[in-house]
């Protein structure tokens, strides 16, 4: 379109072109109103859309974008963006600018359509605006306090790239990028991205993806995945290092891109794969290794060392490394993980040294990696294999060691615990068993002595029944077993009364008794006792047992002796002592069978003291009989 055929000066870098289905028309959003040139007949027409405080003639627009059937125009004032439809060939003001702000001289700048939504910049920039066309839905994007600085900035550039983000152009605040499908602002790209000068004059994305910014230090190209990005200057064939002029996309991976200053009839074309240059691989050297602040090896060893031992207790250390390029060593920016103690990798800039305190014993790797801002610089990963070693109480055998201890003396008090239940229950099974027992004798010396006396008596009595007179012998004869049984009877009380005894108690109760038994007998009793008797406490089943073995020995000498002096000697010498003695006819053993069950007791009782006994005949006459049991003082 030449500067003759078009009233007006038709500024370039304001002039979209876009042709329809059908080719005929190109629209302009100029200074001085909105046109339509018809490339058929070659004649300009202006789209006039109302009359009054605005006028479509007059009035100054800077973008233009379409939809299938709709045409948008931005500026024009705060009505802005218009939309111009081709089937009614009618404009409509959308006035997307909130309330508070469409009474101040406001102007939309910068227009995007995307998905069915129209996506409007403004020249007071703290909201994007937005108009669904399909339910005509209107609402705006607040841009993030933070990207603002306290200023907002106008937006006068807008593009969307192929992964749905917003790249929104500002004059001096960066580019802000917002991610459509998220809804969430991901990135503020300003003056503080290195070489980054926060000019974006317009923003567009090539067929392979790359965001292409025209500025005022010149041209940028940006990764749309990482965002990392390249400036182009003279030395890249550009005509001057300040571009100006406008971008249009072409096919075949080209722009058009006009360069000279203050000119519309110049234009350069580039190639938008040359961005594609091979990665160049750098070496990383490690150097300065320090454990616990103690250099550890030399800078020579480290540029081959790739596994390193430190000692137990040396569990801090620090590292300085370096990406080994010469053109853009300052330029690269460094990360690094320790592999085992972390997850996430830490971004350390264009910092170069590392340090890690507080490690536990183990085995870890170190990765360290660089690149330069657009990563056709990259570092070759460097990993370093760091080995911990333990102390002996921290290494594995140990721990085995330890928990088979901790298993083993568990086990030891499990078993203790039910060795010690099975012991209780055996002494209440054993109480148990001895209580029948006791209950068992108790009953046999019940029925067997007191018994067998009364039933004696009874015969007897019986027997006397049909007599006149009472027979001396009879009489005698039932004052004795009555006697008898009095006496059996005591004893089974005694057994039961008195428990566990101490051994002086039962030497003066044997005493008392047996004297009793010879004074009835009329003879001669001697009972002699030790001057020190041992404070032992004896269980009630041997004191039974000692009492009985005494009793029934003087009452054998009483029926069977014919003695007239019975001596009991009880002595103590680590063992106790009995001796019996009386000064009767003797013993003879030929005759033992005469005696009943009286040395089957002896044997009964002396055997369940774990003693033992003897009888002799004495040189002088009568017999003695010794007992010795043991006794624990």
């Amino acid at each position: 379109v030449g500067r003759n055929r078009i009233p007006g000066a038709v500024k370039f870098h304001h002039v979209i072109n876009d042709f329809l289905a059908d080719n005929i028309n190109l629209f302009i959003a100029r200074w001085g109103g909105m046109c339509r040139y018809d490339l058929a007949s070659k004649s300009l027409s202006p789209i006039i859309y109302k009359s009054g405080s605005f006028n479509s003639e007059t009035d100054n627009f800077f973008d233009v974008c379409k939809s299938k059937e709709k045409i948008y125009f931005a500026g024009g004032g705060s009505e802005s963006p218009y939309m111009f439809d081709k089937r009614t060939q009618q404009v409509v003001a959308l006035s997307l600018l909130s309330e508070k702000y469409a009474v101040h001289n406001y102007c939309g700048f910068s227009l995007c359509f995307n998905k069915g939504v129209l996506y409007s910049g403004f020249n007071y920039g703290d909201s994007i605006y937005c108009y669904n066309e399909n339910t005509g839905d209107k609402y705006s994007i607040a841009i993030p306090v933070k990207y603002l600085f306290g200023i907002p900035d106008g937006i006068q550039t807008l593009c969307v790239d192929k992964n749905e983000n917003l790249w929104c152009g500002t004059p001096t605040n960066g580019i802000y990028i917002y991610h459509i499908p998220s809804k969430k602002w991901i990135k503020h790209i300003n003056q503080q991205d290195d070489n980054f000068f926060g000019s974006a004059a317009q923003l567009l994305c090539d067929d392979d993806g790359n965001v292409w910014c025209n500025g005022s230090e010149g041209l940028f190209v940006f990764n749309n995945m990482n965002f990392s990005y390249k400036r182009f200057t003279k030395s890249d064939g550009l005509f001057s290092d300040n571009a100006g002029g406008m971008m249009v996309s072409l096919n075949n991976h080209r722009l058009a891109f006009n360069n000279i200053e203050n000119t519309d009839a110049s234009f350069g074309i580039i190639n938008t794969i040359i961005i594609k240059n091979p990665i160049k691989y750098i070496p990383i050297t490690i150097s300065n290794l320090k454990v616990m602040g103690n250099s550890f090896l030399s800078d020579t060893l480290l540029d081959n060392v790739t596994e390193i031992k430190l000692p137990p207790g040396q569990n801090a250390f620090s590292i300085n490394y370096a990406g080994l390029d010469i053109t853009e060593g300052k330029q690269l920016s460094y990360s690094y993980l320790l592999e085992r103690a972390e997850t996430k990798w830490h971004e350390a800039g264009n910092e170069q040294n590392l340090s890690y305190v507080n490690l536990e014993p183990g085995k870890y790797i170190l990765h360290i990696k660089c690149k330069n801002s657009n990563n056709s610089i990259v570092g070759k990963e460097r990993l370093l294999k760091i080995i911990m070693l333990p102390h002996w109480y921290q290494t594995w055998w140990f721990s085995i060691i330890f928990i088979l201890m901790l298993a083993g003396l568990f086990f030891m008090m499990i078993r203790y615990y039910y060795q010690e239940k099975i012991k209780k229950q055996q002494v209440v099974i054993k109480n148990e068993r001895a209580l029948t027992e006791e209950r068992n004798r108790i009953a046999a010396d019940m029925h067997d002595d007191v018994g067998a006396g009364l039933s004696r008596i009874r015969y007897i009595t019986a027997a006397m029944k049909g007599k006149t007179s009472l027979n001396e012998e009879d009489i005698d004869k039932i004052v004795s077993l009555s006697d008898e049984s009095v006496e059996k009877m005591n004893e089974i009380i005694w057994a039961l009364n008195q428990g566990n005894q101490q051994l002086d108690e039962l030497i003066y109760y044997t005493r008392s008794q047996c004297s009793e038994m010879v004074n009835n007998a009329n003879l001669h009793f001697n009972f002699k006792i030790p001057e020190e008797i041992p404070s032992v406490v004896l269980p009630w089943k041997d004191c039974r047992n000692i009492f009985l073995l005494v009793k029934e020995a003087v009452n054998n000498a009483i029926k069977h002796a014919s003695a007239r002096t019975i001596t009991v000697q009880f002595e103590t010498n680590g063992e106790l002592l009995i001796r019996i003695q009386d000064d009767g006819i003797g013993f003879n053993q030929q005759d033992s069978h005469r005696h009943g069950n009286g040395l089957v007791n002896y044997s009964k009782r002396i055997e369940s003291l774990q003693g033992k006994y003897n009888i002799k005949s004495s040189a002088l006459g009568g017999a003695i009989i010794l007992f010795s049991i043991p006794i624990r003082t």
